[in-house]
């Protein structure tokens, strides 16, 4: 991941993403909530959400999967 200069704090950098360049934010910092550790956990991971033609990373402390009923 590469930091990114005067960037907002809740913006931890952008990644390659199968040659798309894509922002990674910081949920918990957007939101407000208090940041856990200031040291990266081995076990954060990024989940990039796609909507139309924008894509956004999201650090994740933790992923629980849970089935969502199909309509």
């Amino acid at each position: 991941m590469m930091r990114i200069p005067n960037a907002p704090d809740y913006v931890e950098g952008v990644i390659n993403l199968r040659g798309q360049v894509t922002t990674v934010i910081n949920l918990r910092k957007r939101l407000g909530f208090p940041d856990k550790d200031k040291e990266r956990e081995s076990g954060e991971k990024i989940i990039v959400v796609e909507y139309e033609e924008v894509s956004i990373g999201m650090v994740v402390e933790r992923r629980k999967r849970r089935k969502i009923p199909f309509f």
